[in-house]
């Protein structure tokens, strides 16, 4: 995909699409994701074959997409665009946490999928986005040290998410994962940190 019709995706992405479009997006990217698992991952899917399954007619997948892929790389955009516009400044770890976790909840069947075949690109991109939030601790060490100590702080992360959300990413277990998570943000910070820094 070029820079230019990334750009396009983008502004079709910020102007809201309507409620029927959205519907229809939605219908393709579930039965999407419901193909892929179904045949091991295997991204050799047809539009046709993909129109079938979602019930749509192929002139509406056209007007929406111009191959396949376009679909997970529209909803990746989506994803990063309405996390985005989240407010993080000014709250404890623990209530970005809660944020982030909620976003995660509220989109689940999209996570799920994307981190059952290591597809966590727009996760990783939202834990960027809120690093000073998350890690405050990080600032103090020098910038090569500060990035290692995130990747570690990152992929420890990933996998206590990854295990709530196969677990079904039950709003009412929100807090007992955030506390796992500031708990690991806290000993990369003070425990590596120190290891590394000496």
């Amino acid at each position: 995909m070029t820079k230019s019709q990334i750009c396009c995706k983008i502004e079709i992405v910020r102007n809201k699409p309507s409620a029927r479009v959205a519907r229809s997006r939605d219908s393709l990217y579930k039965a999407l994701i419901s193909m892929v698992s179904e045949d091991d991952y295997n991204l050799s899917i047809q539009s046709s074959e993909l129109c079938v399954r979602a019930n749509k007619g192929r002139a509406t997948f056209f007007r929406q997409y111009r191959q396949v892929g376009d679909i997970f790389k529209l909803k990746d955009l989506e994803l990063i665009e309405e996390f985005s516009t989240m407010k993080f400044s000014g709250l404890t770890q623990t209530m970005v946490w809660s944020r982030v976790l909620i976003f995660i909840a509220k989109n689940r069947e999209v996570f799920d999928f994307k981190f059952r075949y290591d597809r966590d690109k727009v996760f990783r991109r939202m834990i960027v986005e809120i690093r000073d939030e998350i890690a405050p601790g990080l600032k103090r060490y020098d910038e090569r040290l500060a990035n290692k100590l995130f990747e570690m702080l990152y992929f420890e992360v990933r996998g206590i998410v990854k295990i709530w959300i196969r677990d079904g990413a039950k709003v009412d277990a929100v807090d007992r994962v955030v506390q796992r998570l500031v708990y690991a943000a806290n000993n990369v910070n003070r425990n590596w940190g120190t290891i590394f820094a000496t």
